[in-house]
């Protein structure tokens, strides 16, 4: 079965556009835990993916590929990214 991911319930979060600045970033707050985390590029665009929808590594490098962006992630590739923000309870599984 595809792992699936959606922004965790405890999550609040303004993307840069929405907060009427012209710059790819998101701020997130863990509303639990009032832990704080800006993210930036690679790391915003795969944020908005998952907040629209797109749920599984293979749409979101689909999504990125339509795009015409490039999302790296170094050595721990866009899985590890996706683990990170699982470990942090920023997004969960589906």
């Amino acid at each position: 079965m595809t792992a699936r991911y959606a922004i965790a319930p405890q999550i609040a979060w303004v993307d840069g556009a929405d907060g009427g600045r012209e710059e790819s970033a998101v701020w997130i707050a863990r509303l639990d835990t009032a832990e704080l985390y800006e993210l930036r590029d690679a790391a915003w665009l795969v944020w908005v993916l998952i907040a629209d929808g797109v749920s599984t590594v293979d749409s979101i490098r689909a999504e990125v590929a339509e795009l015409g962006a490039t999302i790296d992630f170094g050595d721990q590739g866009l899985q590890g990214f996706l683990d990170d923000l699982e470990d942090r309870e920023m997004i969960v599984r589906r």
